[in-house]
């Protein structure tokens, strides 16, 4: 029952960084359509983005051009971590299933009732 137990929690960890990078990702391009949308009010988009609608648009279209905007420190943390979390998922995430069983089983060694 305890390994179910470690399981489910490993499964919640790494939904849980799932959600974060998810979340990260969209914060991110959200600033960028803002900053894009800034421009256009104040007239300073480039050629190629005239006429784009800047709410719709693919983040790929929006990235077009010259992209430059400072981050809050804090932003920047999040999206390095982020972008750790995505480029070693595969290291990652049998870590922690790794390291829930083990407590699993430490678990099991220390509670085991004496005889």
């Amino acid at each position: 029952m305890r390994y179910v137990i470690a399981l489910i929690a490993a499964a919640l960890i790494i939904g849980g960084g799932m959600l974060f990078v998810h979340q990260t990702w969209q914060s991110l391009y959200q600033t960028i359509r803002h900053a894009r949308l800034r421009e256009q009010q104040a007239g300073t988009l480039p050629p190629e983005l005239q006429g784009v609608n800047i709410q719709s648009a693919e983040i790929e279209v929006l990235l077009g051009g010259d992209v430059s905007m400072s981050l809050p420190a804090a932003m920047h943390q999040r999206l390095k971590l982020a972008m750790l979390l995505s480029e070693f998922w595969y290291i990652g995430g049998p870590l922690v299933v790794a390291c829930c069983l083990g407590a699993a089983f430490l678990i099991g060694v220390v509670m085991k009732p004496e005889k």
